[in-house]
């Protein structure tokens, strides 16, 4: 085993500021969709470091976003909205074979949304949404790998969102929010292959791996890194209940994620 890949939240906001630099870096050209450097309580932020490497190499993150409804009236079961914003990966954290790190952070992201609503007797649901620069195909790619599904009407509210989530064109005019950017949700049956695919992997029965990186004594062979999974409650709670993510997986509440909402929630007010 060449060494542990360890995923962890971030512990301080010089930390974030960190996965800020590096999603920064290079001043590449599609906008981030949430800005890191806001370092608002509604972005939970993941880091992952190899070994005892304390350098934060590669990020994630998600937001919650607002709360929506399908019912005018606010009738209808609440809706949370949550974004899988920007993740960056770095040299030298890359180059895992599937499963990917990028494949690694949207499981770890969609267990720490999900987990909210384990053994829940609420009416709630769970939106899981991403929106894609137009020419971003790489992230568009991987969106779309993970069984992503594009959102043929935007919702009212979405339309609006358009405008803060791109703030570089917001001067445009006659603007073509097809020509901007591609939104996505995640179907129940997508969120159940991530897992699936992740679970002998959290649960450590297989490693992680990828070549060696050039350069290095490893060049030209395969590294294999044992994965561990700790952001709290959503790991240790699952496995002291069910032993394992394999057990616990019939028991996550899939059928909980919804497309978009019709409408966003404002102190209770719809929109």
């Amino acid at each position: 085993m060449a060494g542990k890949l360890r995923i962890s939240r971030t512990e301080k906001a010089a930390e974030r500021v960190q996965v800020a630099h590096l999603l920064y870096k290079g001043d590449k050209p599609f906008v981030p969709i949430t800005p890191l450097t806001i370092l608002r309580d509604s972005t939970t932020f993941l880091k992952a470091q190899l070994d005892a490497n304390q350098d934060i190499r590669a990020a994630s993150s998600y937001e919650l976003w607002l709360a929506g409804c399908d019912d005018e009236h606010a009738a209808g079961p609440e809706i949370a909205v949550c974004e899988l914003a920007s993740s960056i990966v770095h040299d030298p954290m890359g180059g895992f074979e599937q499963p990917s790190l990028q494949q690694v952070f949207a499981f770890v992201r969609l267990l720490d949304m999900l987990y909210a609503y384990t053994g829940a007797s609420d009416t709630g649901a769970l939106c899981v949404i991403a929106a894609i620069a137009a020419g971003n195909t790489r992230s568009m790619d991987g969106m779309t790998a993970l069984g992503m599904e594009r959102i043929a009407a935007l919702p009212r509210w979405m339309d609006y969102e358009h405008r803060s989530w791109f703030p570089r064109l917001k001067d445009k005019e006659d603007r073509q929010i097809d020509a901007e950017a591609s939104y996505l949700w995640l179907p129940p049956d997508a969120a159940k292959s991530v897992f699936e695919l992740l679970v002998p992997y959290v649960d450590q029965s297989q490693p992680l791996k990828r070549k060696g990186r050039k350069g290095t004594p490893a060049e030209g062979t395969i590294e294999e890194y044992e994965l561990e999974v700790d952001i709290g409650p959503a790991v240790r709670d699952v496995l002291e209940e069910h032993g394992s993510l394999a057990a616990a997986v019939t028991h996550f509440p899939f059928q909980l994620l919804r497309p978009p909402p019709q409408y966003a929630l404002l102190e209770r007010q719809t929109f």
